[in-house]
């Protein structure tokens, strides 16, 4: 009320930038009182130590357990080894550049289950448009908003669990109709 008297505005009105900084507020105090639970894994490739570190601090902050390649052989080798849910990609690396990674990824075939997010400075479009042409599914801007990025990982996340429970769907459908199937055939001749 205090700040509508102080903007020349009766008691009880509120402007559009009112509301938001308090939506932002109560936002916030969500965020930080929720617990932290695990959302799955992260490799995170980039060769530079400062913004791997802030990565990886927000990212172990959202309940995402990480893992860092410093170089575009690294990230390969990385998912030779292992299943990642989400690959932050840098498009700017020692040896081999972002959209080689990605062609790599897709011959190799690396990648399938893993969600691949570009992580770069570079915004030029026909850069960003080759990426996601390639398999990326999002592309994020250095310097990065962490809201921005934590609220893309977790749209990231839900279509993973939605992809989980279609599949578990999928097969528990599959099961009920080779049942079906076999009751027809013991109960019907050929």
């Amino acid at each position: 009320a205090q700040a509508s008297d102080a903007a020349g505005l009766p008691e009880g009105v509120q402007t559009p930038l009112m509301w938001l900084a308090a939506t932002e507020g109560r936002y916030r105090a969500a965020l930080q009182d929720a617990p932290v639970t695990r959302k799955g894994s992260v490799l995170v490739v980039d060769d530079s130590p400062p913004s791997c570190q802030i990565l990886t601090h927000h990212l172990s902050s959202w309940g995402y357990d990480t893992v860092i390649a410093a170089t575009g052989e690294g990230c390969l080798q990385a998912l030779r080894e292992r299943r990642y849910d989400v690959v932050l990609l840098d498009m700017l690396l020692p040896d081999i550049n972002g959209i080689e990674v990605l062609a790599a990824l897709r011959e190799q075939g690396l990648a399938n289950d893993a969600a691949i997010v570009m992580i770069s400075a570079i915004e030029e479009n026909s850069s960003i448009a080759a990426c996601l042409e390639l398999g990326a599914q999002d592309y994020v801007v250095k310097p990065f908003n962490p809201a921005i990025l934590r609220a893309r990982l977790a749209r990231i996340h839900e279509k993973m669990q939605l992809h989980g429970q279609m599949q578990q769907q999928v097969e528990r459908l599959a099961k009920e109709m080779r049942r079906s199937d076999g009751l027809l055939r013991m109960i019907l001749p050929d």
